[in-house]
């Protein structure tokens, strides 16, 4: 695999990896900011509603009542006051249910809320306070947040999305500037192959001062040297033939003579 393609995997495998940390984190935080936006004005709705009720069953005298004709008086106003999405809990026991839902374990809900995902694929917000004239009973809010979970579905798809495009464009930028930087690399390799094909002329065009450059610079001196000692190998082979030649010269001349002249012992 080329330098090139094995920068780019790792470049795309460092930003793929930091969109997804980024995703995850706001991911999280919007489901957070989801719920507390809906907590915080539910506090505020069951405080006002609350509020009403306590006002309501104040002028009453409840001395002269019995339990049951209280608890039926209490249910009686639960219901106008409150309306849909509440129960009424009495020692964690549901005495009206005006929500869409079945109040099966009220004791555990623990906390200021409570988000649960149902079977069919809801989310509900559960949140359990005290009425402030009747301690003993409970009010449960249940509110379905499947929309806000939606949008925020459908806001991370687009963030994606977004972040998709992002490194595509991202890592076409890299391939092109990867190319750029990557060049001299590949001027060097020619220029190497050159060199060892016999030609001591060849040099690279050093281009800044980064370690490429040097690198460059490094393979010139490298290039100039080697021409150099090639020449002095010539010149010192060149000298030798010239020292050879003048007693080859002579032991031709003998043997010559040796071989066409006729001569005394």
């Amino acid at each position: 695999m080329k330098l090139r393609h094995k920068l780019m995997i790792l470049i795309l495998a460092a930003c793929t990896g930091a969109f997804g940390v980024c995703a995850g984190f706001f991911a999280v935080k919007m489901n957070a900011f989801t719920v507390k936006i809906a907590t915080e004005n539910n506090v505020r709705q069951m405080e006002a509603k609350d509020y009403v009720f306590s006002q309501m069953v104040t002028d009453t005298r409840f001395d002269a009542m019995g339990e049951i004709a209280l608890e039926a008086y209490l249910k009686y106003q639960f219901r106008r006051c409150f309306g849909e999405g509440y129960a009424l809990l009495k020692n964690q026991e549901c005495l009206v249910n005006l929500t869409e839902f079945a109040i099966l374990a009220p004791s555990l809900y623990e906390g200021d809320y409570m988000v649960q995902h149902l079977e069919d694929g809801q989310t509900v917000v559960l949140m359990e306070r005290e009425l402030s004239a009747f301690p003993q009973y409970q009010v449960l809010l249940v509110q379905d947040i499947t929309d806000y979970e939606r949008e925020m579905g459908k806001q991370m798809r687009e963030y994606l999305g977004v972040c998709g495009g992002i490194l595509a464009a991202a890592a076409a930028v890299v391939y092109l500037i990867l190319g750029k930087i990557l060049g001299p690399l590949r001027s060097l390799t020619d220029a190497a192959a050159r060199l060892g094909d016999g030609d001591l002329k060849v040099r690279v065009c050093v281009k800044g001062k980064d370690e490429i450059g040097v690198l460059a610079e490094a393979f010139n001196g490298m290039a100039g040297r080697v021409e150099g000692q090639v020449e002095d190998l010539r010149l010192l082979l060149g000298a030798l033939a010239h020292e050879i030649k003048t007693p080859m010269t002579s032991i031709i001349g003998y043997g010559e003579s040796l071989l066409r002249l006729k001569l005394t012992k």
